[in-house]
């Protein structure tokens, strides 16, 4: 599995393989992406769906976008670290 960040902290990659004792890589989120996020959260797919569907209707994210993400294997929230802008 590759993980893609991509957005306000640029565009970084990490290859993860498998999973570690039965732990997923959306319960270990902190720990992948806490040298540049605090207070990550990865989004269940039911709160990814809710966020998505309020950007689409505010007309701030178009379906094609969406269905991109929708199709992620994670989503995470947080803190940058340099100015703890929401992300």
């Amino acid at each position: 599995m590759e993980l893609l960040l991509n957005g306000p902290l640029g565009t970084d990659s990490v290859t993860l393989i498998g999973t570690t004792g039965g732990t997923t890589v959306r319960d270990r989120a902190p720990a992948y992406f806490s040298k540049r996020l605090r207070r990550v959260r990865a989004l269940s797919s039911e709160d990814l769906d809710e966020f998505l569907e309020s950007l689409i209707e505010r007309g701030l994210l178009g379906e094609p976008d969406a269905s991109d993400v929708w199709r992620s294997d994670l989503v995470v929230r947080g803190r940058r670290r340099d100015d703890g802008a929401e992300v």
